[in-house]
């Protein structure tokens, strides 16, 4: 990652409507003109004008892979919300592109600007191209955590975090606070987590919670469904809604 304390082509620093977005259309030229925007710590614009890139180029795995890279240091930087949104099927997504490409695949593991979203089943099977091992896979589902859907404004309302041993515990995320405790930082007994037991037989990840026991389908990215799709778990929570 670059900071902005001395960036390369401090020129471009302020500019939020870059004007390549407009005037390019060849790969080599929008690739190179997202890159003077990365290196000077611009995500924003180098977001936008890779995005145009991968737009007009829906196979080029370099520009969906660097649109990735920016995306991760858009939401470390900045969140999710801000003048770009920026969302993790999003940058998941432009990496399942770029993998099409063995360089960049190999690349993934090693890239610093990955390393916020490398701890996910996600991430991980598209750099290794599916080839998980049952172990390998329930050791990155618990790697990181499950979210519900969102509930509009307040987004996910619960978060899962599931254990290596078999634990799973369901916790209100600061959202599901406000709307089951009345605010954000309430405690509340009907929002005290609450701790289950998980398995995973491909490719079925059963959780049990509170006396009630849910199958869940695995899908290729690590979220799980049901036949009720309002039930579905995903790797990413719900973010920027209104």
């Amino acid at each position: 990652p670059h900071t902005t304390a001395s960036p390369k082509h401090p020129e471009l620093v302020g500019i939020t409507e870059p004007p390549e977005v407009t005037t390019l259309t060849d790969a080599t030229e929008l690739n190179n003109a997202g890159h003077r925007y990365y290196e000077a710590g611009n995500y924003v614009a180098a977001i936008k004008v890779w995005t145009r890139g991968a737009a007009l180029h829906p196979e080029h795995a370099l520009l969906h892979y660097n649109l990735a890279c920016a995306q991760a240091l858009q939401r470390v930087t900045h969140g999710p919300c801000g003048e770009v949104e920026v969302y993790l099927q999003d940058i998941f997504r432009n990496l399942e592109t770029a993998a099409a490409d063995p360089k960049r695949r190999a690349r993934m593991l090693e890239d610093d600007d990955l390393v916020s979203i490398r701890d996910t089943l996600a991430f991980q099977r598209i750099a290794q191209a599916g080839d998980l091992s049952p172990s390998e896979t329930k050791r990155w589902l618990a790697a990181a955590p499950l979210y519900s859907l969102g509930n509009g404004a307040f987004g996910s309302i619960y978060s899962y975090q599931l254990h290596i041993d078999g634990m799973v515990v369901r916790s209100l995320t600061a959202g599901g606070r406000y709307v089951t405790c009345g605010e954000v930082d309430a405690q509340c007994a009907e929002g005290a987590p609450l701790k289950g037991t998980w398995t995973y037989a491909h490719p079925t990840v059963t959780l049990t919670i509170d006396g009630t026991t849910t199958e869940y389908s695995l899908s290729p990215r690590g979220s799980l469904f049901t036949a009720n799709p309002m039930d579905t778990l995903n790797v990413w929570p719900s973010e920027c809604e209104a």
